[in-house]
């Protein structure tokens, strides 16, 4: 007798259980908006080296290595239509960019950046991030290393109110190399 009736509870109980466990906390049916990409810019230049020509003799006596390089991604905030949830705002954290060769035979290599930009529900925005910020750019410049490099940025962000990482890629061309910039000496360097 005690065993039926302690599996009628169980039985009558399995149902509550069930309906009380639902799908949990961090297992919605996704994000409460979807976040779309791109790179602005189509052919941004990552100048290595500025040169310095004191005299102007052609010869550089000395240079400095610029610290001004950005890419600009535009973010596009949608919000679905049948969203149960409210939107949120969506906050990029950080950001991994590979490097990859397109025309000499190099080794591709990676840096890892933070990043700080919110990008509203349901908005546009422009984002602008630094790049080539943790390799030596006179380095990369006594090696040769300018080229054309395929570049895929890892984005990671997450929504405010949710806590929900987002994560997407872009990817794009840049070139890396001595450019000459507006103002710049065209001269060279003695050998030593």
């Amino acid at each position: 007798m005690r065993l039926k009736t302690v599996l009628y509870i169980f039985i009558a109980l399995i149902p509550a259980f069930m309906l009380s466990c639902g799908v949990g906390g961090s297992a919605d049916n996704g994000a409460s908006v979807i976040l779309e990409a791109s790179l602005t810019s189509e052919y941004p230049q990552i100048d290595l080296i500025r040169k310095i020509d004191n005299d102007q003799n052609g010869t550089c006596e000395n240079y400095t290595i610029p610290t001004d390089d950005f890419i600009e991604i535009t973010f596009k905030s949608k919000v679905p239509e049948n969203s149960k949830l409210p939107p949120s705002d969506v906050i990029i954290e950080s950001y991994r960019i590979k490097y990859i060769p397109l025309k000499k035979n190099l080794p591709s290599f990676e840096e890892e950046l933070t990043g700080n930009c919110i990008i509203g529900a349901g908005e546009t925005k422009r984002c602008r991030f630094p790049i080539f910020k943790s390799f030596d750019k006179y380095t990369f410049y006594l090696q040769g290393r300018d080229d054309d490099y395929r570049i895929e940025i890892r984005i990671h962000g997450k929504e405010v109110l949710y806590d929900k990482s987002i994560d997407l890629t872009v990817s794009g061309t840049v070139g890396i190399g001595d450019f000459q910039q507006e103002g710049e000496p065209n001269c060279t360097f003695e050998e030593k």
